[in-house]
């Protein structure tokens, strides 16, 4: 508002395509520095107007990311894991909110995905795919399970058949605390957040869900799963300082850790192709209380060693890539 533009830092494309999370690590390092600093510089300038050299500033930064070197890289061929992107857009999963009964695909499921691939996408991620039916943030949500299995198969078959080259990811995940109480459950990991109380055997269940539709997400034909852990699911929930469980999967952050640990470590030795890419997308920061990117459960101020750690331990799960996002649905 009041006139002000706004600028996007362009951190892109190494986020997605690099095959260890060190670089990742380094950038957002640097990136932060550097506007620390010139916040720093901001606050000590009496010369120019605050908001005019800030907004300079940032400016700068963004047109070192969109330098011609950095808009070539985008149409070059990419490496994740064990396979080759024809180009360095992704599609990310944006929820259409458009299945069938039970979650299945529908045809506007089909016909959406179908314009993806006529646009030579390097990667398309299909939007998340729940592992329950009963607890959802979407009221026509797509669900996985083996009923919907064909369906996906189908989809599957539609991009490749238009845009053969495109790697196609499936986002698992279950809405936990936003699953939205007029259509379906609402259950929480944390007594903090909305909704029932899950158990602890009701976390280990839906835990083997994620590494069951991993399972299916291969059978359906799928290059790999995103194991989501953004914008405040169920997968992101359970990694907050917020957390404050007092079994095995809250607390610490070994506990809160753990979810994401053993999914991880299962569907890697469940996989039944080396080449099918794991990964997981994250929120940096989530914006608000004891959420992602604080560093405590009344916490707002954005602190980013939990995350940093984060990074750290996706890279030592040998993830294939890491999806870096930040805030949470309104």
């Amino acid at each position: 508002g009041n006139g002000r533009k706004k600028f996007k830092i362009n951190l892109l494309p190494e986020f997605m395509f690099t095959e260890k999370t060190e670089p990742i690590l380094k950038k957002i390092q640097d990136v932060h520095i550097e506007i620390d600093n010139l916040r720093n510089e901001i606050k000590s300038s009496t010369k120019e107007s605050p908001q005019d050299k800030y907004t300079q500033a940032i400016q700068r930064l963004y047109e070192e990311g969109l330098s011609a070197e950095g808009i070539k890289q985008l149409f070059e061929k990419g490496n994740i894991g064990h396979k080759i992107t024809r180009n360095r857009f992704v599609a990310q999963p944006m929820e259409g909110n458009c299945a069938d009964k039970g979650g299945s695909v529908s045809q506007l499921t089909i016909n959406k995905y179908k314009n993806l691939a006529e646009g030579n996408w390097g990667i398309i991620i299909v939007e998340a795919l729940s592992v329950t039916p009963t607890s959802l943030a979407r009221k026509n949500a797509l669900v996985l399970n083996e009923k919907n299995l064909d369906g996906f198969k189908k989809l599957v078959n539609e991009i490749k058949l238009i845009n053969p080259e495109a790697l196609i990811l499936f986002q698992i995940t279950h809405s936990g605390s936003i699953s939205n109480p007029n259509f379906s459950e609402q259950v929480a990991i944390s007594p903090l957040s909305e909704g029932r109380l899950l158990s602890t055997d009701e976390i280990e269940k839906i835990k083997e869900g994620f590494v069951k539709c991993a399972r299916l997400a291969e059978e359906a034909g799928a290059d790999g799963i995103d194991y989501k852990s953004c914008h405040g699911y169920l997968g992101a929930e359970i990694l907050r300082p917020m957390n404050i469980r007092n079994d095995k999967w809250g607390g610490s952050w070994e506990n809160r850790t753990r979810f994401l640990r053993e999914g991880i470590e299962e569907i890697s030795a469940n996989r039944k192709r080396n080449d099918f890419l794991i990964g997981c997308r994250i929120s940096m920061y989530e914006g608000m209380r004891g959420c992602e990117g604080t560093s405590a459960p009344e916490e707002l101020i954005e602190d980013l060693s939990e995350q940093i750690a984060l990074l750290q331990l996706l890279n030592k799960l040998k993830m294939d890539y890491v999806n870096i996002s930040a805030g949470i649905p309104a």
